[in-house]
Order: C-alpha cells, then structure tokens, then sequence
C-alpha cells in the first residue's frame, strides 16, 4: 500500500547569497507558493582559519577586522533580501539569516532546528576527481540528511 505524501510545510533554502543565488530560490519559491510552505534561507559563511586570521591581523586591526565581517553580513543579507523582493516572495520568507560555520553542518543542524521538512541548495556538480579531493557540499547533505534535499543544478557559464 502506497504511503500518503509527505507534507511540506518548512522549507530551508541554503544559497550563497552569489550572482547565481536566483537559481536556487526560484524554483525554492514556486515550490513554496504550490505547497502553501514558508521559506528559511540560510547563508553559512566558512569561519577563517586560524593562519588565516593571523595573517589578517598583522596588517589590520581586530575591531577593523570584526566591522569587515558584519559589513560582509550586512550585504550578503542586503542581497538575498533584493532578490526575494525581485521574486515577490517576500510574504513566503519566514527567516533570512547569515551564520558563520562549516557549510554542510550547519545547514543539516539548522534544518534539524526548524523541523524543516525539505532542504533545497544549489550543485555546481562538480567532478568525481574533484568531489573525492575537495568534498561537496551538495553530496555531504544529500548522504547526511535524514529529510529529502531538492538540488538544484547551478550551471557554469
């Protein structure tokens, strides 16, 4: 006997924030519209690494450093805010938000949180020599989630 469908109440859009951005949400706010869903669009930012912020802290100031990061937030949520405003859905957005963690992570645990019901992002399908080097995070969810995960093919130009 067939299961009944699953319900989409929540979905969690996990987006870069790029100029492809529009690629990912699109079909995440259509699919929303058609399912009656709020939206959550996560921005995760990588943390520097410890060299790196050695690095960066010779040549600039630590408060320097801190107003860099929050003008980077600010714009990066400026951006997403845009383009859902460009897209008319802004009455489907629930929570825009930009946090600083490992990408794969992060979106599986936000999606715990918010009891998410899909989890769509983007693929840049990268190549098999290229996923066993690097890792993606695309692949990380999608064999890590216990939620169905919608990739949405992001194509290079």
């Amino acid at each position: 006997m067939p299961s009944a469908i699953p319900t989409i109440r929540k979905i969690l859009v996990a987006t870069d924030a790029g100029p492809r951005a529009g690629e990912v949400l699109r079909p995440a706010v259509a699919l929303a519209a058609a399912c009656g869903a709020e939206l959550h669009i996560l921005r995760a930012v990588e943390p520097l690494n410890e060299q790196t912020i050695a690095l960066v802290s010779s040549y600039m100031p630590p408060e320097r450093l801190e107003q860099l990061r929050r003008d980077t937030v600010a714009e990066m949520q400026h951006r997403l805010q845009t383009l859902i405003a460009e897209l008319g859905a802004e009455g489907r957005v629930a929570a825009l938000e930009v946090r600083e963690g490992h990408a794969a992570p992060l979106i599986l645990e936000r999606a715990r949180e918010l009891g998410a019901d899909l989890i769509v992002l983007g693929s840049h399908g990268q190549s098999v020599l290229g996923e066993m080097v690097m890792g993606s995070v695309a692949h990380k969810i999608t064999m890590q989630s216990p939620i169905p995960v919608l990739l949405v093919p992001i194509r290079g130009e």
